[in-house]
C-alpha cells in the first residue's frame, strides 16, 4: 500500500509539473502576388510574388513559460522568419532571426529578458500603426522599422495599470545584416552599442507612446538614410543615428484610428542628416468577415528634394478565424530627387526614376496556427 501510495504521489507530482508548464508552437503563412508600375528608367511594370507581404511577415516560433511559484515564471521565445515564395531565412540568414530570448517575469517586477528581441521603438509602433510591416507601409522610407531588433541584449518592462515602461541595451547591435556591427572593439567602450526606452499608456478606448532609440557606429559600419541612395559610412563609435517616436491611437466604437512622427538624426562620419515621418491611419471592420485598413505616411528630409508622400487601402475578407485573403494597394508620390519605391519588396529593386510617382497592387492569402 505504501508503494501504491508513494507512486501516486509522485504520479500527481509530475501532472502539477506539467500542468505549471507550457511550450506552444505557432506561426503566419503569408504571401502574394503583386504589380508594380513605372519601375526603373524605361517605366516598365511589373508582376511578381512578393518576399514581404501585405499584412504579417511569415513565421513560426516556440514560445514557452514555467511557472516558479510566488508569481515568477522563466519564459522563453525562439521565432524565425522566412519566405514562402522560395523557402530562404530572412533577417540575414539566421535561423531564430526575429527572436531569441530567455528571461524571467514576475508579476510585480516585471520582465527580464537577455538575447535577440524587438527594441522599445518597434513595441511602442504597434499600438498607432494599424498597417504593420508590409510591403506598403512606412517600411518604404524606413526599412529599420520592419526589423528592429538587437542581438546581444538585455531588456526590461514593467507595467503598472495601464503604464507601460521598457528599456533595452545592446553590446553588440547587429552580428550578420549589411553594415553590421557585432560588439565593442579594443578602444572604443560603445562602439556597436544601442539603447532605447519607452513609456506607453494602454486603456481600452485609448493609448500614447514615447520611444527613443539610439544605435552607435563600429568600425565595420554603415547606415542607409533614404533607401536606394548608398549607404553613409558609419565607422566612429561617437556617430549616433537616433530616432524619437510619439504616437497614439483611439476607438470610437468598432472604428480605431492612429497616427504618429518619428524624427530622426544621423551624426555619421562626414555627414549630419535629418528626416521626419509622419502617418495616420484608420482600421475599420464593415462586417464580421470585412475588413478595411487606411493610411497616410509622409517623409520630410534636410536632402534636398527628397522626399515622399504615400497613401494605402487594403481590404481583407476573414474566411476563418485563421485564415484570411486580401487586396492592398498604394501610390507613392516622390519629390523631385526622391525614388522611394511604392514596394519595400526585397532583394528585387523595383525603385522609379527620381521624382517619378508609383502604384502598387497586391493580393495575398494568410494562415495562422
Amino acid at each position: 500500500m505504501k508503494k501504491v501510495a508513494v507512486a501516486a504521489i509522485l504520479c500527481g507530482a509530475s501532472h502539477m509539473a506539467l500542468a505549471q508548464s507550457s511550450v506552444e508552437l505557432y506561426g503566419i503563412v503569408d504571401t502574394g502576388f503583386e504589380y508594380v508600375s513605372n519601375v526603373g528608367a524605361a517605366d516598365r511594370s511589373l508582376f511578381r510574388a512578393t518576399q514581404l507581404t501585405g499584412q504579417q511577415p511569415s513565421r513560426w516560433g516556440f514560445r514557452g513559460t514555467e511557472d516558479l511559484g510566488g508569481g515568477l515564471k522563466a519564459i522563453f521565445r525562439l521565432e524565425n522568419g522566412f519566405s514562402v515564395t522560395n523557402g530562404q531565412l530572412n533577417q540575414g540568414g539566421r535561423l531564430f532571426g526575429r527572436s531569441a530570448y530567455v528571461g524571467l517575469s514576475s508579476n510585480q517586477w516585471g520582465t527580464l529578458t537577455f538575447g535577440r528581441q524587438q527594441e522599445m521603438l518597434w513595441t511602442a509602433l504597434l499600438q498607432a500603426d494599424n498597417i504593420g510591416s508590409a510591403s506598403y507601409s512606412m517600411v518604404d522610407f524606413d526599412p529599420f522599422l520592419a526589423s528592429a531588433r538587437e542581438d546581444n541584449s538585455v531588456a526590461y518592462t514593467n507595467t503598472i495599470g495601464g503604464l507601460t515602461l521598457g528599456a533595452t541595451f545592446s553590446l553588440g547591435r547587429d552580428t550578420l545584416a549589411p553594415g553590421n556591427c557585432a560588439g565593442q572593439q579594443p578602444g572604443e567602450g560603445v562602439a556597436c552599442h544601442a539603447w532605447s526606452a519607452m513609456l506607453q499608456y494602454n486603456s481600452t478606448s485609448w493609448g500614447a507612446s514615447v520611444a527613443y532609440d539610439e544605435q552607435r557606429g563600429g568600425e565595420t559600419s554603415s547606415v542607409t538614410l533614404i533607401p536606394s541612395q548608398p549607404p553613409i559610412a558609419f565607422r566612429s563609435s561617437s556617430d549616433k543615428d537616433s530616432r524619437f517616436l510619439a504616437d497614439a491611437f483611439a476607438k470610437f466604437g468598432d472604428l480605431r484610428l492612429g497616427a504618429g512622427w518619428i524624427y530622426r538624426r544621423l551624426r555619421a562620419d562626414a555627414v549630419s542628416l535629418q528626416t521626419n515621418l509622419f502617418f495616420a491611419g484608420a482600421t475599420y471592420p464593415v462586417t464580421h468577415s470585412v475588413v478595411l485598413d487606411g493610411q497616410y505616411v509622409g517623409l520630410r528630409s534636410t536632402v534636398a528634394g527628397v522626399r515622399g508622400d504615400l497613401a494605402i487601402a487594403r481590404v481583407t475578407y476573414l474566411l476563418s478565424k485563421r485564415s484570411s485573403v486580401y487586396v492592398a494597394g498604394a501610390h507613392m508620390f516622390n519629390g523631385h530627387a526622391a525614388t522611394f519605391s511604392v514596394s519595400s519588396t526585397s532583394p528585387v529593386p523595383a525603385a522609379p526614376v527620381a521624382g517619378r510617382g508609383q502604384t502598387g497592387v497586391m493580393i495575398g492569402l494568410r494562415e495562422l496556427f
